[in-house]
C-alpha cells in the first residue's frame, strides 16, 4: 500500500523515469510543483521515492576549507545505495528499493541538484549516460553538444535559432531499440530554460571546438569512447557503475555519431550539422 505523504504528494515524470517527492513543508511543496510544472505526471509505480526533510541551517554552514571556492559534491557508496552531500543537502538513495531521505535547505534548487545526481546513477543503471551537454534538436531528429566549460554548448544554444532547445547543460541519452533517444529534462544551465518533456533519435553527438569556421571530423571509436566518458557526469566512479558507464559509452559510440565540431559563434555552423 502506498504511503499517503507520496499518495498527495508531487509526482513528476523526467526521461520515462517516474519521481514522487514528499514533503511536510508547504513553502517548499509549493515551490516544487512551480520548479517541475512541465513535469508533473500521474505515475502508478514511482521509480524513485523520495522524502524532503527542510534544514534551513544547511545553506549557512560553513564550507569544507580544502575546498573553499569549489563546487562541492561527495557521493558514496553507503551499504547498498549512495550517500550524497553538498553544501546545502545531504541524503540517502538506495536505487534496488528506489526509496530516497534528503535533508536540504528549504529551496527547489537543492531538491534539484540532488536529483540530479540521482539521475546521474539512475541513468546508467537503464543504459544512458547523464552527459554534460547542450541538446538541440533539429528536423526532428536531437544533436547534442558537449565539452568542458566554455567550449560553446550556451553558445550554441544561443545559436539554435526556430530549433527546439532541450537542455543548455544536463543532456539525458537512454536507448530505445536499436538506437538512443535524446530527453528534455528540468535540470537548466545558464540560461535558465527547461526544454520540452519530450524526447527525440539522437543523431549526433559534438565535441566542440572554437574555430574561425565550421567542420566536422568524425571521431575513431575509442576516441569518442573516451570523450563521452570525459563528459558524463559519473559520480560512482569506484563502482560497479563505472563499468556500466564504459559499455554504455561503447553502445552510444557504436550507434550514434561521435564526431568533433569547429565552429564559429555564428548561425552558419548549423549548415555542416544539418
Amino acid at each position: 500500500m502506498e504511503d499517503a505523504s507520496f499518495a498527495a504528494g508531487l509526482k513528476i515524470r523526467i526521461a520515462d523515469v517516474g519521481v514522487a517527492l514528499a514533503t511536510a513543508d508547504a513553502a517548499l511543496s509549493a515551490a516544487l510543483e512551480q520548479h517541475y510544472a512541465g513535469f508533473q505526471a500521474e505515475t502508478a509505480a514511482p521509480e524513485l521515492r523520495l522524502r524532503v526533510e527542510p534544514a534551513p541551517s544547511l545553506r549557512s554552514r560553513a564550507p569544507v576549507p580544502e575546498l573553499e571556492g569549489q563546487p562541492w559534491l561527495d557521493v558514496k557508496e553507503n551499504g547498498g545505495g549512495f550517500r550524497i552531500r553538498r553544501l546545502d543537502f545531504e541524503g540517502d538513495v538506495d536505487l534496488e528499493r528506489g526509496t530516497g531521505e534528503l535533508r536540504c535547505w528549504p529551496r527547489a534548487l537543492a531538491v534539484d541538484g540532488f536529483l540530479r545526481v540521482c539521475f546521474s546513477l539512475l541513468i546508467i543503471r537503464r543504459g544512458g549516460l547523464l552527459l554534460h551537454a547542450a541538446s538541440v534538436v533539429s528536423g526532428g531528429r536531437g544533436h547534442a553538444f558537449t565539452g568542458p566549460s566554455g567550449a560553446g554548448k550556451t553558445t550554441v544554444c544561443r545559436l539554435a535559432g526556430p530549433r527546439t532547445i532541450l537542455t543548455d547543460e544536463t543532456t539525458i541519452v537512454r536507448p530505445n531499440g536499436r538506437g538512443f533517444r535524446v530527453h528534455g529534462n528540468p535540470f537548466p544551465g545558464e540560461l535558465g530554460r527547461f526544454g520540452p518533456n519530450a524526447a527525440f533519435p539522437l543523431a549526433s553527438v559534438n565535441l566542440l571546438v572554437k574555430d574561425t569556421e565550421a567542420g566536422i571530423t568524425a571521431l575513431p571509436p575509442d576516441e569518442a569512447v573516451r570523450a563521452l566518458l570525459a563528459n558524463t557526469f559519473l559520480h560512482a566512479r569506484g563502482s560497479e557503475l563505472a563499468a556500466q558507464a564504459l559499455d554504455n559509452a561503447c553502445a552510444i559510440a557504436g550507434a550514434v555519431a561521435v564526431r568533433r565540431l569547429r565552429f564559429a559563434p555564428e548561425p552558419s555552423f548549423w549548415e555542416v550539422i544539418e
